[in-house]
């Protein structure tokens, strides 16, 4: 069996079940990939997901570039993974995921789209990210509404600081526009496309690298 791990966390939980047979760690950051190398004596394939980039300093490419070399699958999704795919894909790095396409075709383009505040004891999201508040009004555009409504809700999550996009900030303004208790109810309850886009790629990485 392949080794295979995932820093993640946020995104995704750590215990999650879909991760069984994985090597769960906590979001990356500067110095993790030397460390993962030599916990390992052969390659495997390491998927980064959620990741550090404001608080402490976030991996960087050249350590991406000597996890490739020394033959381990690199991919990425959802937040920072997303990034570094995209960054580092001349240097060996794969995307995966919606994001990710997003990313790559431009029409998401700041860092701070995927930026979340957590709590520091167990990376519960306290905020959430400008790529899922997309994907959330994507759902509510589909099922029917204003697609105008949701675009300038987009835009007026996109003009705040990170830290400052909320669930009860954007609960509040779809209240303020008409949108019912049961509806918002049933959309909060929905997976992230973060999330999403994680199961997307374990499941990939799951069938390709048994």
């Amino acid at each position: 069996m392949m080794n295979k791990v995932i820093y993640g966390g946020i995104s995704i939980k750590i215990n999650d079940p879909l991760l069984k047979g994985w090597d769960v760690r906590n979001p990356i950051k500067r110095n993790d990939l030397p460390e993962l190398r030599r916990d390992y004596n052969t390659p495997g394939v390491v998927l980064l997901v959620d990741g550090y980039f404001f608080s402490v300093e976030s991996v960087s490419l050249y350590e991406i570039r000597n996890m490739t070399l020394s033959g381990w699958q690199v991919f990425g999704c959802s937040s920072m993974g997303a990034l570094r795919a995209l960054e580092a894909a001349p240097i060996g790095m794969r995307g995966l995921g919606v994001i990710y396409r997003w990313m790559r075709r431009y029409e998401i383009e700041d860092d701070d789209e995927v930026a979340q505040l957590v709590h520091p004891g167990n990376n519960n999201p306290l905020t959430l990210s400008l790529v899922d508040i997309r994907y959330m009004m994507h759902l509510l555009k589909k099922a029917g509404n204003n697609p105008w409504v949701c675009f300038e809700i987009v835009n007026e999550f996109k003009r705040k600081p990170y830290m400052e996009r909320s669930h009860t900030l954007l609960k509040e303004r779809l209240i303020n526009v008409g949108f019912s208790t049961e509806i918002l109810a049933d959309l909060f309850l929905q997976k992230t496309l973060k999330t999403l886009d994680v199961y997307f790629a374990v499941n990939y990485l799951n069938h390709y690298y048994p």
